[in-house]
């Protein structure tokens, strides 16, 4: 009879000391010969620790020093395993006694499956919360299969999939061997399982869902309270993965398109500004993303695509601030608003002549270049004048308020250093040009004219 195959069940906490014990429990209570259970805890501050040492002594507990997110908290763990299979599994999750067996099973069943996932149940037992799952194209959004249908046996049969959730992860040593860890890169959390199957395939592994192994998925409460972080981080990790995982042909030409097609629908502030400020930080990994896959002459293109993405959240949202009517500091905003500066002179006699000669070299000198400034100005006031404006936010605590104000105080630095930049060349290019036609500018007149 062939040996059972060692496996190590490696589960990820922050903060989860209400999940633990359930989840830690039906672990520990598997009929399953062969298995040893590590927790890696991303620092909470709950006491989770003391706990599971507590009541779990046989659980293995790993503490980071820090919160390192989905991915990296994980490879701390999986560098230290050693074992035939992996599992890694959220602190949300309860699974059933023979859920181990099960998904074990289907391993033995054919050499060439590399990763396998489960059967997860919403938390009354019946309604069917994951069952494999697939990306949409070419906007990679996830889809679980049977999501929210009655659990009447329509899903339970042995399958491939696109990928399995990372909330239930299983891993063959071969698999691991070939293809290693968690790509850190999709961080802090989703679409790093994503990836993961996506190679293990691309390596010539099998991705199944194993129907028979079930658990019960109450979906981590904490991870709901961080709407922002989790809209930066989704959009973040998606665009990552298109870039990774699409050519660049299909990034500029297909993915492209239907992104900007999109966020013609898509009205929500926080939305635009989380998928604005992804663009920015993948521009950042671009050329290593390009030339892993040997597409290095692309470069040019696909970062012209992420700046045009980028630029069309940037418009929508500079819309949006310079039509001052929205906003509930209508009188604090107008009375910012920024003019263009008249020229005047109280010469008697030449000071209409003085002022037109003024107007006239203004307009042949700087005049394109000023305008664009004050409309830069504009803005800038406006956001000064919003954040202004949602100061009772903060004082009520509204986390989602908050976190808008902060991002736009990001966009307030962003445009200051533009502004700031633009001046000092502004100031370069007038000084040159008064130097040449020998004028002096106004500012330097004597007082009157």
């Amino acid at each position: 009879m062939e040996a059972a195959p060692s496996v190590e069940i490696i589960v990820l906490n922050w903060n989860g000391r209400d999940l633990l014990p359930d989840c830690l429990s039906a672990l520990t209570n598997l009929d399953y010969p062969h298995y040893k259970i590590l927790l890696v805890d991303n620092a909470s501050s709950d006491n989770s620790i003391s706990l599971v040492r507590q009541q779990f002594p046989q659980v293995k507990v790993i503490a980071n020093k820090e919160n390192l997110g989905f991915s990296r908290g994980i490879n701390v763990g999986w560098e230290q395993a050693k074992a035939d299979i992996i599992v890694l599994l959220n602190n949300d999750v309860v699974v059933r006694p023979d859920w181990l067996k099960e998904l074990i099973a289907s391993f033995q069943s054919d050499p060439t499956i590399g990763v396998v996932g489960c059967k997860l149940l919403f938390g009354d037992g019946q309604t069917i919360q994951h069952a494999g799952a697939y990306l949409t194209y070419p906007l990679a959004f996830s889809h679980h299969d049977q999501y929210q249908e009655k659990d009447a046996g329509q899903a339970n049969e042995l399958r491939d999939v696109d990928y399995v959730t990372g909330a239930v992860l299983a891993v063959s040593r071969a698999v691991q061997d070939k293809i290693g860890l968690l790509d850190e890169a999709f961080n802090p959390f989703y679409y790093e399982e994503v990836d993961y199957c996506y190679r293990a395939r691309a390596a010539g592994f099998r991705v199944v869902y194993a129907p028979q192994a079930v658990a019960i998925h109450h979906e981590n409460s904490s991870m709901k309270q961080f709407n922002e972080l989790r809209a930066a981080a989704f959009h973040k990790n998606r665009l990552l993965f298109t870039l990774k995982h699409y050519t660049a042909a299909q990034f500029c030409d297909d993915f492209l398109p239907a992104e900007l097609a999109r966020l013609q629908e898509v009205t929500i502030a926080p939305e635009r500004l989380a998928l604005r400020r992804a663009c920015w930080e993948n521009l950042t990994d671009l050329p290593a993303i390009l030339a892993a896959k040997g597409e290095e002459t692309w470069f040019p293109a696909v970062r012209a695509a992420l700046l045009q993405l980028r630029a069309a959240c940037l418009e929508w949202q500079q819309t949006n601030y310079m039509d001052i009517t929205n906003w509930p500091g209508q009188a604090l905003l107008a009375a910012m608003d920024f003019q263009e500066p008249q020229f005047r002179s109280d010469k008697p006699l030449i000071g209409p002549l003085i002022v037109a000669l003024r107007r006239q070299w203004n307009d042949m000198a700087s005049r394109w270049y000023v305008w664009d400034l004050i409309q830069q100005q504009m803005r800038y006031n406006q956001l000064v004048g919003t954040l202004l404006d949602g100061q009772h936010s903060l004082i009520r605590g509204n986390s989602h308020e908050m976190t808008i104000l902060i991002q736009q105080l990001q966009e307030m630095r962003e445009e200051t250093a533009v502004i700031n930049q633009n001046l000092q060349q502004l100031n370069q290019r007038l000084a040159q040009l008064e130097t040449h036609l020998g004028l002096t500018p106004p500012e330097e007149s004597s007082p009157g004219m």
